[in-house]
């Protein structure tokens, strides 16, 4: 005797072949379509541009063409930054024992200097071994020394005093 439990097996597996079977074929078909509708539009697209292009241009046209140009360039060359130079000024801030220099242009925060300056002597600090820091002053006692890891912190500082200093004078 055959057990009742398989043809409804049997014909939930076909039902369900047969959906898989129709959602293969949409997509399946629907992709077609899709490539063939853009196939036929990009063609439609580039013949309207070939003729546009072969098609003779008036010449009051290409004056204007010309003349806006020309229009746009002055316009774009004017209100570029390069094209009128803004003046560069600088101002120092003191973190403790250090000086840093912050450059200003138009009285607007720009960069800070990586190197600071002795504050005793308003020297800018040099390298002795790549490690460190220390003040040139020859022939006098002067304990200025900063090491090249910490600089990042502060020329944080420095950054964070030079635009409160830059925002104060504006």
């Amino acid at each position: 005797m055959q057990n009742p439990k398989e043809p409804i097996k049997a014909y939930i597996k076909k039902i369900l072949s047969d959906v898989h079977a129709t959602i293969v074929g949409i997509i399946l078909v629907g992709l077609g379509i899709s490539a063939i509708s853009l196939f036929v539009f990009f063609e439609n697209v580039w013949s309207v541009l070939k003729t546009t292009m072969l098609q003779p241009m008036p010449v009051w046209a290409v004056l204007v063409l010309v003349l806006l140009v020309l229009v746009y360039v002055y316009l774009k060359l004017h209100k570029h930054p390069l094209a009128n130079p803004k003046p560069v000024n600088w101002l120092f801030v003191e973190t403790g024992k250090y000086k840093w220099k912050v450059h200003t242009i138009n009285g607007y925060f720009h960069t800070v200097e990586r190197i600071p300056y002795c504050t005793k002597h308003d020297l800018q600090l040099i390298s002795s071994n790549g490690e460190n820091l220390f003040c040139p002053s020859l022939g006098e006692d002067c304990n200025i020394k900063m090491r090249t890891i910490d600089i990042p912190s502060y020329v944080d500082i420095a950054t964070s005093l030079g635009e409160k200093e830059a925002r104060r004078k504006c």
